[in-house]
């Protein structure tokens, strides 16, 4: 039993492949060159992916994939491919917050010296998508603000670390990070509901601030 993890949030797509029952990830696929071709290789990918760990699209067990909020393009792509596979494999989506998942990760890798982690996705104009978990572990919601009115937010925090998930400085984000959101939904037998799901766009609050 496999789970096919997708991220197309971000300039460069990242994929991994789930065993549900050893909770390893078999093989992982991260773009490490071309940015935003994530239409042009996305099939070709997946199928590199299933050919490399012997396995078949119907061994798929879901599809799971973050929701955003991201690059628009990107996870209309995303969102397109994985429901398109669950459809014809009669299989469940599972939608994942990937800043919250990240941001979850993030917080349980930081030293003891960190307090807060805020989690930042670029989206232009000196604006961001983004997501903080508090010092008692408490998270927020993906939310969209200023960078100014972000790095003003950690500065109440005690002792904060801000991580950008475009910048090569912090540790490496990518679709295997997702494992543990994309496990715990599963367990739940917490789906998406494949004709009505859309990816988190906030594009409300983005076409907003200019």
């Amino acid at each position: 039993m496999i789970i096919l993890i997708l991220d197309t949030s971000t300039k460069k797509m990242s994929l991994a492949l789930l065993d549900i029952e050893s909770q390893a990830i078999l093989a992982t696929y991260q773009e490490e060159t071309e940015e935003n071709s994530h239409a042009k290789k996305i099939d070709l990918a997946i199928i590199q992916l299933l050919e490399q760990t012997a396995h078949k699209f119907t061994d798929l067990s879901a599809v799971a994939i973050n929701e955003g909020p991201g690059s628009f393009t990107g996870l209309r792509v995303g969102s397109s491919t994985a429901k398109g596979i669950c459809f014809a494999l009669n299989i469940p989506l599972i939608a994942i917050s990937g800043l919250v998942a990240y941001a979850n990760y993030l917080y349980s890798e930081k030293g003891d010296d960190v307090t807060d982690v805020f989690v930042l996705l670029d989206a232009r104009r000196s604006n961001y998508f983004y997501t903080h978990i508090s010092e008692c572990g408490q998270e927020a919601l993906p939310a969209f603000n200023s960078l100014e009115n972000i790095e003003n937010d950690a500065k109440e925090c005690r002792h904060p670390r801000i991580y950008y998930i475009d910048k090569v400085d912090i540790l490496q984000l990518s679709a295997e990070k997702l494992k543990l959101a994309v496990l715990e939904k599963w367990k739940s037998q917490d789906f998406a509901h494949l004709t009505s799901f859309e990816p988190m766009y906030l594009i409300n609050n983005y076409l907003v601030k200019k």
